[in-house]
């Protein structure tokens, strides 16, 4: 049952109990039997509950909506310090960035042996599959 539903319910039920309590008389739950006015307080509790839990979800909705606008203007901002930070300090001025919070680009190490042959293997693959020719190879079909 929706937080909406127990919420109509226990309303529904607190009229109910208004207008005809006294007719119902105290009323069985689990080993206890419960007058009008505990009845009538525990659905109350339960309303207050319902309603203050659906207030807060509503705050949290609206609070996460606005983190999420907020984050995507704020990492378009941090983008645009940072390329005017590396424009004007120098890329490689490494204590002038660190005052921004900016590491040093790095530039990668070389290659290992293993890395070339599995991108060498990788580019004839994709050859293949794309059946891209070289110029000799080209002039054999043309021929």
């Amino acid at each position: 049952m929706s937080m909406q539903d127990q919420v109509a319910r226990s309303r529904e039920l607190l009229a109910g109990l208004a207008e005809h309590g006294a007719d119902v008389g105290p009323v069985l739950v689990g080993q206890d039997r419960l007058s009008e006015a505990e009845l009538t307080k525990i659905l109350q509790v339960h309303l207050d509950a319902a309603v203050l839990a659906t207030k807060m979800e509503a705050l949290y909705r609206d609070a996460v909506r606005k983190l999420h606008d907020a984050a995507g203007k704020a990492h378009e901002v941090a983008l645009a310090v940072e390329a005017k930070a590396r424009s004007q300090l120098g890329p490689t001025n490494v204590v002038a960035l660190a005052r921004y919070g900016i590491a040093p680009k790095r530039k990668p190490g070389p290659k290992t042996v293993a890395a070339k042959v599995e991108g060498a293997k990788k580019g004839r693959l994709t050859r293949v599959l794309r059946e891209t020719k070289g110029t000799r190879q080209r002039k054999k079909v043309k021929a």
